[in-house]
């Protein structure tokens, strides 16, 4: 889809010792061979701060293979995609759909914001993510749960608020992208502009999160048959 495919990311990169102290603060190297595999990862995330996070805690407490894998997956790409690999990696090691679901639902929130957790039990519940949950409190105690794996990972972000949690703004916009490939959805996410999606993208979109100043400003000739949610966030 594309989705923010213009947007213009300044981040400070790491020098190679600074890369490797910060992902071996995060796993485990004792193994001379999982230490190799570690070091050539890193070199490949570029000095990238939020990827080599971001590998470093999925690939803790992973078998050998799994490293071997990443490694793999990291090939061959340079700074300009490697985020993306890295966090498509991670993503790919989650082991749940509802984990998955959970991830992608936070992508709806503008960049940079707080996400209120209670507002995701909502739109969980709503949208039937949690499997074999009956009521708002179980899912609310699956949610957390959700939450829980992707702060491991390095998915999501704590914040001050316990009630919120935040998402970085690079893995945010490899949500937006990511979203439209998988097969059961795609997300649209407006800024300030109400410009709807384009006609061959009716079908497919089933979330859509829109900026407006009110109902005045929302065009009601929604033409979309397998719409199942609609966000409006106040600009």
């Amino acid at each position: 889809m594309g989705v923010e495919g213009h947007s213009i990311f300044n981040v400070g990169l790491l020098t190679e010792a600074e890369s490797k102290r910060l992902f071996w603060q995060f796993v485990e190297g004792s193994d001379p061979e999982l230490h190799k595999i570690g070091e050539d990862i890193v070199r490949k995330c570029c000095g990238l701060p939020i990827a080599i996070k971001t590998m470093a805690c999925t690939l803790r407490d992973k078998s050998k293979d799994s490293w071997k894998d990443a490694l793999s997956r990291l090939e061959h790409h340079d700074i300009e995609n490697v985020a993306s690999k890295v966090f498509k990696a991670s993503y790919d090691n989650l082991q749940d759909e509802e984990t998955k679901s959970t991830f992608f639902l936070c992508g709806l929130f503008p960049e940079d914001s707080n996400i209120p957790t209670e507002e995701l039990v909502r739109y969980g519940w709503g949208l039937k993510l949690f499997k074999k949950v009956y009521t708002i409190r179980e899912a609310r105690t699956r949610l957390n749960t959700c939450i829980e794996r992707l702060i491991y990972t390095n998915l999501l972000i704590k914040v001050d608020d316990f009630q919120c949690i935040k998402m970085h703004d690079l893995i945010r916009a490899f949500v937006l992208d990511m979203f439209s490939k998988v097969e059961h959805a795609s997300i649209v996410n407006h800024g300030n502009t109400l410009e709807w999606p384009a006609d061959d993208m009716h079908d497919s979109c089933k979330r859509l999160s829109l900026t407006c100043k009110g109902i005045s400003e929302f065009c009601g000739d929604l033409k979309f048959p397998n719409l199942m949610m609609l966000r409006f966030m106040e600009s």
